[in-house]
């Protein structure tokens, strides 16, 4: 097979759409990321450095973020079992990046809360729903409310994925997070995710905490198997021939 300069140029193009790498643990196939510090998705506004979401830079098929500005979880193709979203409250606590400005405050904003009691969630995606399982998955913890009095706002969370069949792809382990305060701070927001393209059908995010606890950019996409750029190579490559 023949490829011009021309051809390898765009090749390497298409490659780039598909072929993603991505720093982070490795488990039976699954990268896993974080805790890391999060406080905008990318790095458009001015504050966020290095602090931002490791899928903003991906070439997606399709990607979803949900921010709970407008207090419900309604992307498409994700349901939760436990928490509820809300908005507005001087005790929210968002990313920090949501108001438009970075400036150390996500109260009055946008998140996804557990109530007391409340020590895990699962999101489960649905691919009748987004055309196929999400590849990457990612949330990020923004507050820990106290247990009681004498509360620490403080917490250990855990991050698991699980396949299409329910089995698990593997897990961040208890890792702690939090500060003394549960109003509206955030350089404690930590980004939990996982990559893995043979789909993942849903998270779980764990607590060893009773005290409120909450969440915020929710975020999940899809990139085709490196097989599937193979595909794209060879049929532009015969019609390169053909010309």
């Amino acid at each position: 097979m023949r490829v011009t300069p021309r051809t390898s140029a765009l090749v390497a193009s298409i490659l780039a759409c598909f072929l993603v790498v991505t720093p982070g643990v490795r488990a039976q196939g699954t990268t896993l990321l974080g805790p890391s510090p999060y406080l905008a998705f990318d790095d458009s506004l001015p504050g966020a450095g290095a602090a931002i979401s490791p899928f903003s830079t991906v070439d997606f098929g399709y990607f979803h973020l949900e921010d709970f500005e407008d207090a419900l979880l309604n992307t498409p193709g994700v349901t939760a079992d436990a928490g509820v979203a809300g908005s507005g409250s001087g005790f929210q606590d968002s990313v920090d990046a949501d108001d438009g400005v970075i400036n150390g405050t996500g109260r009055f904003l946008g998140s996804y809360g557990g109530f007391t009691g409340t020590t895990a969630m699962t999101f489960t995606f649905d691919a009748s729903v987004l055309g196929a399982l999400p590849t990457h998955v990612g949330i990020v913890w923004t507050d820990q409310g106290s247990a009681g009095s004498g509360g620490t706002f403080t917490a250990n969370l855990s991050f698991e994925v699980f396949g299409s069949g329910g089995s698990s792809l593997g897990a961040i382990p208890p890792s702690p997070v939090g500060q003394p305060s549960d109003i509206g701070g955030t350089l404690e927001d930590r980004f939990f995710g996982a990559v893995n393209l043979e789909g993942i059908r849903s998270f779980r995010i764990t607590t060893d905490s009773l005290g409120d606890w909450e969440m915020d950019h929710l975020q999940y996409g899809f990139v085709p198997e490196p097989g599937s750029a193979m595909l794209l190579l060879a049929a532009f490559v015969a019609v390169s021939r053909r010309r």
